[in-house]
């Protein structure tokens, strides 16, 4: 009988210390949500029918070809109009260059990955044979292989990850 009281008188003052502690009222709330938003009014809306008016439309493909900013900044003429078609193709192509770089760099990971990945595989084979000594010095050799093979595996995993964050990041196709 004494621990179900001890429960009851518990909820009970946890319950009345919550509701005299909350202290915002309805009003006070109601001002700070008004006041919020009014904040958020500042910048301009656009709904799905003035885009469609203006015909700009979302376009992954779009986006992907458009130059960066820094390109864009980069290629303005010195007058502040359209940048110069040759400075647009430069930073095309250099963007390209970036581009095959970043793909060459993340295809050596994926093969390096593979390699190291089979490496593990065939010494974990190697030390799953149980007709060989188990406590030979060749199967402590065959393990240290497998701990370095694996940690090598795990490092190249968190490089393709990187590398695939950073092709991310610049919009590169793989």
């Amino acid at each position: 009988m004494k621990w179900s009281n001890t429960v009851v008188l518990t909820t009970v003052a946890c319950v009345l210390t919550a509701w005299t502690v909350s202290g915002q009222s309805l009003t006070e709330a109601a001002a700070k949500e008004k006041e919020r938003r009014n904040k958020a009014k500042s910048g301009k809306t656009y709904t799905e029918n003035e885009l469609r008016s203006a015909g700009q439309g979302f376009s992954p493909e779009a986006t992907a070809d458009a130059p960066t900013e820094g390109a864009t900044n980069a290629a303005a003429s010195t007058d502040g109009s359209k940048p110069a078609p040759d400075a647009a193709a430069k930073a095309d192509e250099e963007r390209a260059k970036k581009e095959k770089a970043w793909s060459d760099k993340f295809k050596a990971a994926e093969t390096e990955h593979r390699q190291w990945s089979e490496e593990a595989a065939s010494i974990q084979t190697q030390l799953a044979d149980t007709s060989v000594a188990q406590y030979g010095p060749g199967r402590q050799r065959a393990t240290q292989a497998l701990n370095e093979a694996t940690a090598k595996v795990a490092a190249l995993q968190r490089q393709m990850a990187d590398l695939e964050e950073e092709g991310r990041r610049n919009r590169f196709k793989r």
